[in-house]
C-alpha cells in the first residue's frame, strides 16, 4: 500500500512540475507581449510627436513663403524676420533627429520608413544654406535676383520634404498599431488556450492528489481507534513519565483551554466528579493488571461547573517484560444520551401514572354524563323542565371539563415530540405577545406584569416551547395571586449567566404549599384546588419542554410568593 501511495505522490509532483513550467512559459510570453505593447505605445506617442513637429514645420514653411513673396515685391525691409522664420523651420527637423534614439531608428529601419530621418537632415542642410545666403546678401556678396532664386529653391525644398515626411510617419504609426493589435490578439488567444490546458493539467493533478489523499485517509481510518465513534477525543498516557497527551477534541470534552492544561494524569483526575474518582482508579488498576478491559463511563466537572457524562475506552500497551508502559484511549460525550435515557425513564414512570389517572379522570365525566342523561329522560317524562335544564347545564360543564383535560393531554403529548426548530428570539417581543394573550386574566385579577430583558447577544432557541413554558408559569402567577395584596405582580427577568440564558419568574402570590413542593413537576398535581380546577398537568408540561431543550428549572416558594429560575443553554 505504501509504495503505491508514494508512486502516486511522486507522479503528482512530476505533474505539478509540468504545470509549473507551463505557467512559467505562459508568464514569459505574457511579459514579452506586454513589453512589446508598452514599447509600441511609446512608439505611437513618438510618431504622434513627429506629426506635431511636421505640422509646425509646414506652418513655418508658409510663413517663409510669405516672406519670400514680400521680398520679391520689395515689401520686406527687415531680413531679421526672414532669418527668424528660417531658424524656426530648422528647429523641427533638429528636434525630430534629437528625439529619435537608436531603438526608434531600428524600428523605422525595420519598417522601411527611416527615410523620414534623412528628410530631416536635408531640411537642416537647406536651412543652413539659406541662412548663409541671407548673410551673403546682407554683405552684398550676391545680388537681389540670385538671392531670390535661392529663396524660391528653398521654398520648394522645404515643401517637398514636408510632403514626403508625412506619409512615412503615418506608415510608421499605422504599422506599430497593427503590430500591437496582432500581439494583443495572439496574447489573448494564447492566454485562453494556455489557461484551458493548464486548467486541465491542474484538474488532473488535483484528481490524482485527491485519490492519493483518499487512499491515505482510508489507510489511517483502518488504524485509528477514534473512528468507531463520532466526535471522539484521543488521549495517550505514558505510564513511565506520567505524561498525558490530548488532542484538541479532548480539551473540548473537558471544557478546557489548551494553554490551561498541564498534561499529567493528576489534571485528568482533578476534573472527575468526586463521586466517580475511586471507581475510576479501581477500573484503571484492573485494566493495567490485565483483569479486564478499560471500558467505562464517568462524570467530569467543567471549570464553569457544568457536569458532563463521558464514555472512555482504552488499550494497555506493555513492554517485552509484560509491564504496562502506555494507555491509548478515546473519550466521547454521552451527556445527551444520558439525558434522553433519564427522560425515557421518567416518561415511562409518568406513562404508568398517566394511564391510571387518565382512566379515572376521563371516565368520571363520562359516568357523570351517563347518569345525568338518565335523569333527563325521567324529568322529560315527568315534565320537570327546570330540572332538565339544570342537568343539561351540568352535562355541559362535564363536557367542558373533559375537553380541557383532553386539550392538556394533547399539549403534554406534543411536549414529547423532539422537533428542534431553532429561530432567533427577541424576548421583549415574546413577552409583549404573552402579555397580550393573557391580558384578560391580568385585568380580571388586577395583577401587574413587569419584565426586564438584558441580553448582550441574540438568543437562538425553540420559540414555541419557550413561549408555552413562560405562558404557563406566568398564568400560574396570576391565577394564584394573593387576593389580600393590593400591589399584585408577576416579574420576569431575562439575562446572561455564563454560557446560558437565565429566566427568573417571580410573584408575590399565595406560594406553593410545602407538602406539595416535592412533587411540583409530577402529573395531576393541584396545589390550590379551591382556587383553580385545572388538570394538574401544567408543571409537568413545563418540565418536559425544558428537558427536551436541555434546560434546567428550580424554584423557591413561601407564603410571600414563588420564584422560578430557568437556565437554557445557548445555541448561538
Amino acid at each position: 500500500m505504501a509504495p503505491e501511495n508514494e508512486l502516486k505522490i511522486n507522479s503528482s509532483a512530476k505533474s505539478k512540475w509540468s504545470v509549473s513550467k507551463k505557467l512559467t512559459t505562459m508568464n514569459i510570453i505574457i511579459i514579452i507581449s506586454g513589453t512589446i505593447g508598452i514599447i509600441g505605445a511609446l512608439q505611437l506617442a513618438k510618431g504622434s510627436s513627429f506629426q506635431q513637429l511636421n505640422f509646425l514645420h509646414v506652418k513655418h514653411n508658409n510663413q517663409f513663403f510669405d516672406d519670400v513673396l514680400a521680398f520679391k515685391n520689395h515689401d520686406l525691409k527687415n531680413l531679421d524676420i526672414l532669418t527668424q522664420h528660417v531658424n524656426n523651420i530648422r528647429k523641427q527637423p533638429k528636434e525630430c533627429l534629437e528625439s529619435a534614439g537608436w531603438f526608434d531608428r531600428l524600428i523605422m529601419t525595420a519598417l522601411g520608413t527611416d527615410r523620414a530621418l534623412a528628410l530631416c537632415r536635408k531640411d537642416i542642410v537647406l536651412a543652413d544654406r539659406i541662412l548663409e545666403d541671407i548673410q551673403k546678401y546682407q554683405n552684398a556678396e550676391i545680388n537681389h535676383e540670385s538671392f531670390l532664386l535661392e529663396l524660391n529653391r528653398a521654398v520648394r525644398g522645404f515643401r517637398q520634404n514636408s510632403n514626403d515626411f508625412e506619409p512615412l510617419i503615418a506608415t510608421t504609426v499605422k504599422s506599430i498599431f497593427l503590430i500591437i493589435f496582432y500581439m494583443f490578439c495572439i496574447k489573448t488567444c494564447f492566454v485562453i488556450l494556455g489557461g484551458y490546458f493548464i486548467n486541465r493539467s491542474v484538474s488532473n493533478d488535483y484528481q490524482k492528489l485527491k485519490s492519493t489523499e483518499e487512499a491515505l485517509k482510508r489507510t489511517l481510518e483502518r488504524h485509528d481507534l477514534s473512528l468507531e465513534v463520532s466526535k471522539v477525543g484521543i488521549w495517550d498516557w505514558n505510564l513511565t513519565t506520567d505524561e498525558l497527551i490530548w488532542d484538541n477534541q479532548m480539551y473540548s470534552l473537558y471544557g478546557m483551554e489548551k494553554s490551561n492544561l498541564n498534561t499529567t494524569y493528576d489534571i485528568w483526575e482533578t476534573s472527575l466528579h468526586p463521586e466517580d474518582k475511586e471507581r475510576r482508579k479501581d477500573e484503571i488498576s484492573d485494566a493495567l493488571d490485565g483483569k479486564k478491559n478499560f471500558d467505562t463511563e464517568f462524570r467530569v466537572v467543567w471549570p464553569n461547573g457544568q457536569v458532563k457524562f463521558i464514555r472512555a475506552v482504552a488499550l494497555v500497551h506493555k513492554n517485552d517484560n509484560g509491564k504496562p508502559i502506555r494507555m491509548l484511549g478515546v473519550n466521547w460525550d454521552i451527556t445527551e444520551q444520558k439525558r434522553l435515557e433519564e427522560i425515557l425513564k421518567r416518561s415511562n414512570d409518568e406513562l404508568n401514572q398517566f394511564a391510571y389517572r387518565t382512566s379515572h379522570d376521563l371516565k368520571a365525566p363520562l359516568i357523570r354524563v351517563d347518569s345525568l342523561t338518565h335523569f333527563i329522560e325521567e324529568d322529560l317524562e315527568s315534565g320537570n323542565l327546570p330540572e332538565v335544564k339544570e342537568n343539561v347545564r351540568r352535562i355541559s360543564n362535564q363536557v367542558k371539563k373533559l375537553s380541557t383535560l383532553v386539550g392538556e393531554i394533547l399539549h403534554l403529548s406534543q411536549a414529547d415530540v423532539e422537533n428542534k426548530n431553532y429561530e432567533e428570539i427577541d424576548f421583549n417581543l415574546l413577552l409583549k405577545e404573552i402579555r397580550e394573550n393573557l391580558d384578560q386574566i391580568f385585568a380580571a385579577e388586577n395583577v401587574d406584569i413587569i419584565f426586564e430583558v438584558s441580553l448582550s447577544k441574540p438568543f437562538l432557541g425553540e420559540k414555541m416551547r419557550i413561549k408555552q413554558v413562560l405562558e404557563n408559569l406566568i398564568s400560574n402567577g396570576v391565577k394564584y395571586s394573593n387576593p389580600e395584596r393590593s400591589n399584585k405582580y408577576v416579574k420576569i427577568n431575562v439575562s446572561n449567566e455564563n454560557q446560558q440564558i437565565k429566566i427568573v419568574i417571580s410573584d408575590n402570590g399565595l406560594g406553593i404549599p410545602k407538602e406539595f413542593q416535592g412533587k411540583i413537576f409530577s402529573m395531576f398535581q393541584r396545589f390550590h384546588p379551591g382556587i383553580s380546577f385545572g388538570s394538574g398537568l401544567g408543571m409537568s408540561f413545563v418540565k418536559k419542554h425544558l428537558d427536551y431543550m436541555g434546560g434546567e428549572i428550580s424554584f423557591k416558594s413561601s407564603d410571600l410568593g414563588t420564584q422560578f429560575d430557568i437556565l437554557l443553554p445557548k445555541n448561538l
